[in-house]
């Protein structure tokens, strides 16, 4: 399955176009960003962020999106929801 029909297949709630693709990819990078400025590792004596593979965030309900837990692992076990990013022209057919 390409991504493209990946990205079709998935309901609408869960899809990200294109356009806020590039927005959610900006404020990721500048979290990832001052989380490595700031020195966030898992443990001591790595590289900043060099050892974080996963980040979930908690925000409170009813559209209050005001910060309250940020999780970091490396850890890849897990289950959540996950969104479907639009893919660009050129990784359609991947």
């Amino acid at each position: 399955m390409t991504k493209r029909e990946r990205y079709d297949k998935y309901e609408g709630y869960l899809k990200v176009p294109r356009l806020q693709r590039m927005n959610a990819e900006d404020g990721i990078a500048k979290m990832i960003a001052a989380f490595k400025e700031a020195g966030v590792v898992l443990h001591e004596g790595r590289p900043p962020m060099s050892d974080v593979n996963k980040i979930v965030l908690y925000f409170e309900g009813d559209g209050n999106f005001k910060l309250t837990e940020v999780v970091m692992t490396g850890d890849t076990l897990g289950c959540y929801t996950g969104i479907c990013l639009e893919p660009y022209p050129n990784e359609e057919n991947e």
